[in-house]
């Protein structure tokens, strides 16, 4: 009835899964909720930097115009305001210096190693070609041109003076030189207007020169002034920076994202070159700025950055998972549950799902990353074909999570509460009423002792004692429906019914109504006395015994003080206990002591009668009557039988045929067990093709055919369907199978392989396949290379 009451609600059974890469067991009470990625390694690859910083400078004096003229003074002023912004640059850059070599003290040149291989990478290239314009000497010979130019207008000052004096004196004689001097007046006039116009073209030229010496000092005056403020920019930049690697950070305007990149892909190919098999765990620039590894130091005006690269011999990342547990309850009303205690924090699985790994929070706190996170240290790779309880849950192993994990009965120890399992799925435990509140509607549905609901997005969850607020995240439920699951206490059924009964229930399977369990009742043994006693933690009991005494309806002692409170004391139902050892080996001594004392007995009665014999014969001995003398004749009553004796040996152990008998067994028989051996290594090595059948309870794995060559030099076309499997043959039966669009083509030669269509198998596999094959049945290919293996997809 249970059978098919299962059977029933798996056809309104669903599987749930959680948000994004998480992982869910929720018949176990198992979550793997999906962390990100991470880099096992210890290797870094160390690379300097070398940066140039500022140098203290000095302010020369400008040169000044000496003129008395308006223009002198209007350009000595410009050249001061230049001289102003000139020797507050070089306040901030002497600063800005000084402050470095104070929080970067210098180190002695032995300690910096001269290293060509190290890229060499200059800081701020504008401040050399700034600090040239700033100091150089182009402002001297502009000033000096202008004193020149002023210089030429005051000379033809003096020579126009001069020339109206002589005209003024020529004026006084007129009128007694008229006629002799008139000619000379006019050569005079003459002189003196060329002279004017030529000054007064002097004046023009001058005042245009003037104008655009001033043009160019107002230019001047405006770059420096740019300069200024971009040179104030960069040196706070510096001394950010500085700053920045005092608190074990790396700064962008240090170390430019453009060099860290190129360095990057230096060093990655170097990797290639040299070091074939190892990579670069982080190619970003952006994880080094986030999370770096480095020293520094400064000698003089160097300032050296060795930056650790984290290097890995994994091409691709681990997947990281969080292994978080919950109680499962062992029915709907019941408060009592049971749960796996004790688990990792951590699995870790391969990209190539062949190993796995577990570990701690604490290992894991030092690791630096985000969503990909780099670790310095290695953790014990375990191969997937040897299955752990933890790796068991997160494969979906029912029969190795049975055998391997130890479930804990856990006592009374439900409450309501709620677990968000994603954005829109929620876990409820022991709740009457669930209240949604949504954007756009509002709802009231019934509670359940243990499911998981789907809710829409941005809803707020309230139940009789707890409020769970809404989320504007990455929701997947953009409806407004909203789905109840219920899960099943899967390791419970384990321990009570067998594989058939819950063949096609999984560790994420969940049904859409509570399913119907009826296990017996645990008998659990409680006395008022039993509150009295002072315990110091909740006790927990192995879910395997208190199954098996349900099953024999025995009662189930919490702690050992209940045994003495109740009178009894419990003994193992398995037998023989140290008691009963204790008693057998006592008795078996008692019986060898006895057996001996037999034996020497039986030989102290005929050392015995030999010692009364002897004593009896010398008395008689010395009473008896003096007699004749005894005569001594030998004679042979005992016959040979040397003869028989050695025929007999000769017959019965010197006979040959018994022994080549037994050799020739023992010969066959190793080799026999050499040619199964050496079978079985050949199926182990080289490349194969296997044929995977499972019905969900047994697997079968036939070996289909042999590659030469390795994976890769191979481009396997998977079958798209498998068809037409049946057994022929009693004695040497062969399984037939058409696996349509299945192509092996090899990647050099471009040559196809022949697929087969009858495979050669034992008696003993083709006898499981009948029976698998009359079920129903799923079948895939594998490929295997040295015991590695991966489904063909």
């Amino acid at each position: 009835m249970l059978r098919s009451a299962l059977l029933w609600f798996l056809l309104v059974s669903c599987v749930t899964s959680t948000s994004g890469k998480d992982i869910q067991r929720i018949n176990y009470g198992i979550i793997f909720q999906h962390e990100g990625e991470i880099f096992l390694g210890q290797d870094k690859w160390q690379h300097t930097f070398e940066i140039n910083l500022p140098r203290r400078v000095t302010t020369p004096l400008p040169a000044s115009c000496k003129a008395q003229h308006m223009p002198c003074y209007l350009v000595n002023k410009l050249l001061t305001q230049i001289s102003t912004i000139k020797i507050d640059m070089s306040t901030q850059i002497n600063h800005t210096v000084h402050t470095i070599h104070a929080l970067v003290p210098q180190v002695t040149s032995s300690i910096l190693s001269e290293t060509k291989s190290r890229t060499r990478r200059g800081l701020f290239d504008f401040i050399g070609s700034i600090s040239k314009s700033l100091f150089g000497t182009a402002t001297v010979d502009d000033v000096r041109n202008l004193a020149r130019h002023i210089n030429v207008i005051a000379k033809h000052n003096n020579k126009l003076a001069a020339a109206m004096a002589k005209h003024d004196k020529m004026l006084t004689s007129y009128m007694t030189e008229t006629d002799k001097c008139f000619e000379n007046v006019m050569d005079a006039v003459k002189t003196n207007f060329e002279a004017i116009e030529n000054s007064t073209n002097q004046i023009n030229r001058d005042i245009k020169t003037y104008q655009l010496i001033n043009l160019k000092l107002t230019e001047y005056l405006v770059q420096e002034m740019n300069s200024s403020a971009i040179m104030n920019k960069h040196l706070e930049e510096l001394t950010l920076s500085v700053h920045e690697l005092l608190k074990e950070k790396l700064s962008p305007f240090l170390l430019s994202p453009h060099d860290l990149k190129k360095t990057i892909h230096q060093i990655q190919t170097i990797l290639d070159t040299k070091f074939k098999g190892f990579h670069l765990t982080h190619t970003d620039p952006e994880y080094y700025y986030s999370f770096p590894e480095f020293v520094f130091a400064r000698n003089h005006s160097k300032l050296y950055i060795s930056v650790k690269f984290p290097v890995s011999s994994s091409t691709s990342p681990f997947q990281l998972f969080r292994v978080i547990s919950k109680p499962v309850p062992i029915n709907e009303t019941s408060k009592h549950a049971t749960q796996l205690i004790d688990t990792f924090d951590y699995f870790v699985q391969s990209a190539d799902n062949q190993h796995f790994a577990v570990t701690d929070n604490q290992k894991l706190s030092k690791c630096t990353g985000q969503n990909i996170q780099s670790c310095s240290f290695h953790l014990p790779l375990t191969s997937t074909a040897s299955p752990t309880c933890i790796s068991a849950l997160f494969y979906n192993l029912k029969e190795q999570i049975h055998n391997l994990c130890d479930f804990r009965f856990l006592i009374d120890t439900l409450k309501p509460d709620i677990h968000e399992l994603s954005s829109a799925s929620i876990l409820v435990y022991r709740t009457n009423m669930i209240a949604l509140d949504c954007p756009s509607c509002q709802k009231i549905m019934k509670g359940c002792s243990f499911c998981i609901v789907r809710i829409p997005c941005m809803c707020s969850v309230s139940t009789d004692f707890l409020y769970l607020p809404p989320r504007l995240g990455k929701c997947q439920n953009h409806s407004d429906s909203i789905t109840t699951l219920h899960p099943v206490n899967l390791a419970l059924i384990q321990h009570f019914f067998s594989p058939e009964t819950y063949n096609s229930i999984m560790g994420d399977t969940t049904f859409a109504q509570p399913i119907d369990l009826t296990i017996p009742n645990f008998h659990i043994y409680n006395h008022t006395f039993s509150n009295i006693l002072a315990q110091d933690k909740q006790y927990h009991l192995s879910l395997k015994r208190m199954a098996q005494a349900a099953s024999k309806e025995e009662t189930i002692f919490i702690s050992l003080s209940e045994p003495l409170v109740d009178g009894e004391l419990p003994v193992s139902s398995d037998w023989p206990d140290l008691n009963g050892i204790i008693s057998i080996a006592a008795l078996g001594l008692s019986a060898l002591l006895a057996l001996v004392c037999l034996v020497l007995f039986r030989r102290l009665q005929t050392l015995t009668t030999a010692f009364l014999l002897l004593q009896k014969a010398t008395p008689i001995h010395g009473l008896s009557l003096a007699s004749p003398m005894p005569t001594f004749h030998y004679v042979n009553t005992h016959q040979s039988t040397t003869e028989d004796t050695n025929s007999y040996i000769f017959n019965t152990q010197c006979n040959p045929w018994p022994f080549v008998t037994l050799s020739i067994i023992t010969t066959a028989t190793l080799a026999l067990f050499i040619i199964y051996v050496w079978k079985k290594f050949q199926q182990t090595q080289g490349t194969n093709i296997l044929i995977e059948i499972t019905n969900g309870i047994t697997c079968i794995t036939i070996p289909f055919m042999s590659l030469p060559l390795c994976p890769s030099d191979w481009h396997i076309t998977p079958p798209t369907d498998i068809t037409d499997m049946h057994i022929t043959g009693s004695f040497q039966p062969f399984m037939h199978a058409q696996l349509l669009g299945l192509q092996i083509i090899n990647i050099h030669t471009k040559h196809h392989i022949l697929i087969p269509s009858n495979i050669s198998v034992n008696i003993f596999t083709a006898r499981k396949l009948r029976t698998m094959l009359n079920q129903p049945f799923h079948c895939y290919l594998l490929l295997a290379h040295n015991q590695y293996f991966q489904i063909i997809r």
